[in-house]
């Protein structure tokens, strides 16, 4: 999410209107793009890449079940700059990067995976995480379909 946030900034990012003279009805499209691109090129090897360490500092393969419920909310979460209308790349003034609300966003995104990695961990403890992976997959599926819809019918903002 902080990543797809950080694309939205550029020096030129008044060339963003020829996104409007592109035959979309909205940005929809480029803020999938943008989310795919960065869940292909970054999430996945990171979430690869730090399974592979996991399993090589423990050799248990069990302790690697406990990214399930990361790797289950990081499309959802990765739907919420579109849905806030600003998931669109290159589109705001670098000016606009240094806000304050960027450091609460971020402190509020770790504080949710902690708690996140809290219940997971206490789940697997107690032997309900199959429920708990079972429970995230019921509250997440629809939510996610639910945004996608959501995002699919944003519109351009008039130009001013």
């Amino acid at each position: 999410m902080i990543t797809l946030d950080l694309l939205q900034y550029s020096q030129q990012w008044q060339a963003s209107d020829i996104f409007r003279a592109a035959p979309m009805t909205g940005p929809a499209q480029l803020c999938n793009g943008a989310r795919w691109a960065v869940l292909c090129i970054l999430v996945l090897p990171a979430f690869i890449l730090i399974g592979f360490i996991v399993w090589v500092a423990q050799r248990n393969v069990t302790h690697l079940l406990l990214f399930l419920p990361g790797l289950i909310l990081v499309p959802l979460v990765s739907l919420v700059p579109a849905v806030m209308r600003r998931g669109v790349p290159l589109s705001f003034p670098n000016e606009e990067i240094k806000s304050a609300g960027r450091s609460m966003k971020m402190m509020g995104v770790m504080v949710a995976a902690g708690a996140l990695s809290f219940a997971a961990s206490f789940a697997f403890r107690m032997g309900w995480f199959g429920w708990f992976i079972l429970a995230e997959v019921a509250i997440a599926t629809p939510i996610y379909f639910g945004l996608l819809a959501l995002i699919s019918r944003l519109r351009w903002k008039p130009i001013d």
